[in-house]
Order: C-alpha cells, then structure tokens, then sequence
C-alpha cells in the first residue's frame, strides 16, 4: 500500500509539472527528443570510474561517427567499438 500510494503521488506530481513545464521543448522536437534523455538519465549516474567514463565518451564518439551507416547499424558498430575500448582501457589503465 505504501508503495502504491507513492508511486501515485509521484505520477499526480510529475502529470502537474508536465501541464506547466511540459512545454519548454520547441515544436520542431518530436518525441524522439525524450528517448536519448531518458537514456542519458539512466547512463550518467552509472558512470563510477575511469574506465567507465572512457567508454561513455568513446561510446558517444563512436554513435556520432557511425551514425551514417545504413539500416541502423551505427548503433551496432559503435556499441562494439566502445566494449573494445572499454576493455583495452581497463586492461591497460585498469581502476584499482
């Protein structure tokens, strides 16, 4: 009960601030624009080490630079690209 109580204060409050401020956003910004920041606010908390932090800006490099590529496989290559950096980084720099 508690839980579900919170979750719906939470919800009432978010609904609110979205009527207010929901339109700070310009019109030419489609919902595509809420995506890579829902994604952001989950990745940058996450971020705890060196290493990690290398493979954030690698893996942003990496999509910008790829992202030309046909049937969406810039996503693909550029998430390969920063597993490998993230993995050459720590082997060679490693956080300890």
């Amino acid at each position: 009960m508690g839980a579900g109580i919170t979750l719906f204060i939470t919800w009432q409050i978010s609904v609110i601030a979205g009527l207010f401020f929901g339109d700070f956003a310009p019109k030419s910004l489609s919902l595509e624009f809420a995506v890579p920041l829902a994604f952001m606010s989950i990745v940058i908390p996450s971020i705890k080490n060196r290493t990690l932090a290398v493979v954030a800006m690698s893996s942003t490099l990496f999509s910008l630079v790829f992202y030309f590529l046909p049937l969406n496989l810039g996503l693909l290559v550029s998430a390969l690209a920063a597993i490998a950096v993230g993995v050459v980084f720590d082997k060679r720099f490693g956080d300890e």
